[in-house]
């Protein structure tokens, strides 16, 4: 998890990746659609020991695309971050922390 420092709270965002078979999922138009996997990026609020989940974002990956983690996670995050409703200057916070974060080896 990734742990951002607000000014008025703490929020983590968490990513989980689902590949490497056919997936069926519903799409932001409602459809059900055949997928080569997604990614999710869950936007929580943080106080104390517990989590409060805020927003969920999700990225795709169409049947013709080659999964690409970093731009599966910035998709879904976008879309986390519009759904959690955070104000201009959070959102640009959490995009500085997630820009500046060590990548896993």
């Amino acid at each position: 998890m990734i742990t951002i420092s607000l000014s008025t709270r703490t929020l983590g965002i968490e990513f989980t990746h689902n590949r490497g078979h056919l997936i069926e999922v519903v799409d932001r138009s409602k459809k059900l659609v055949e997928t080569n996997g997604y990614t999710e990026c869950e936007v929580v609020e943080i106080v104390g020991n517990h989590k409060r989940a805020l927003s969920i974002g999700r990225a795709s990956c169409s049947l013709h695309d080659q999964f690409n983690k970093e731009i599966g996670r910035r998709i879904a995050l976008t879309r986390a971050l519009k759904e959690a409703e955070l104000e201009r200057e959070d959102r640009k916070t959490v995009w500085t922390v997630y820009r500046g974060r060590k990548e896993r080896p």
